[in-house]
């Protein structure tokens, strides 16, 4: 192809690789290929595209999650990028699913126009709390809680001067 091609390519982003696709203005597939997600395997994607043609927008999956950081390589590299959806279940199962299909199928999301949005990024992200946050939550609690009895259930209620009867199930010694 020559630079004078003009050029739409598609991205289907995973945690280890990216898979970009090429497509020419009327729909037609220029080539496809798998990258690494590294600083340079984003840069490695983006000369093979931009090798192709004329490269006039991008379509990644997944923008804010494992697209964050090849979204962020393609806008320093002042290419348009557009988030795509992902295909609905239907229309994968007749399809067929796989990295390659996937990045042709972004690419022409992007020719057509449909089902597309604004690449999320740190601002416009929804607020994510990370593993370690989610392992820390108990013991956090447990440590804002020290002190406090958790007792069953009981029936009836127990007044706040303490004038109610105990049930023998809770033995006085746990309240202190």
């Amino acid at each position: 192809m020559t630079e004078s091609t003009r050029v739409v390519a598609g991205a289907d982003t995973h945690a280890d690789t990216i898979h970009v696709a090429a497509i020419t203005m009327t729909g037609a597939a220029i080539d496809d290929r798998e990258f690494p997600t590294t600083r340079a395997g984003y840069a490695a994607a983006i000369r093979f595209l931009t090798s192709l043609g004329q490269l006039e927008r991008i379509g990644v999956e997944g923008t804010a999650s494992y697209g964050a950081g090849f979204t962020r390589a393609l806008t320093a590299a002042g290419l348009e990028v557009v988030e795509v959806t992902r295909a609905v279940k239907s229309t994968r199962r007749l399809k067929g699913k796989s990295d390659p299909l996937d990045a042709y199928s972004a690419a022409r999301t992007v020719l057509a126009g449909d089902g597309l949005a604004t690449p999320k990024d740190e601002a416009t992200a929804r607020p994510r709390t990370s593993r370690a946050q989610k392992i820390r939550m108990p013991r956090n609690l447990a440590a804002s809680t020290k002190g406090f009895v958790c007792l069953p259930m009981l029936e009836g209620s127990i007044s706040v001067t303490g004038s109610a009867p105990v049930p023998s199930s809770v033995r006085r010694s746990h309240i202190a």
